[in-house]
């Protein structure tokens, strides 16, 4: 090979590593970031968990407490008020 196909060969190679290095460069600071993304998703999710447990048990008490209001009524005025 001649001189002048080295030289080619070689500054091709450097080029080839240098855009290899700012790809990696480029792939961590986007995995970070994704990162990042899948955290806040997951902590928001488990908000919203946390919600439906609490929607859940709310509900089971208003439902006991009407039942209770309910027979109270009955109770005291002979019929259940239906509002």
């Amino acid at each position: 090979m001649t001189l002048t196909g080295q030289i080619i060969r070689t500054i091709i190679k450097e080029e080839i590593k240098s855009a290899q290095e700012e790809n990696q460069a480029e792939f961590v600071k986007i995995n970070k970031k994704l990162d990042k993304i899948g955290n806040t998703i997951d902590s928001f999710a488990g908000q919203v968990r946390n919600f439906d447990t609490e929607q859940v048990l709310q509900g089971g008490r208003l439902s006991s407490n009407t039942d209770r209001i309910e027979k109270l009524e009955l109770d005291v005025f002979g019929t259940i008020q239906l509002a």
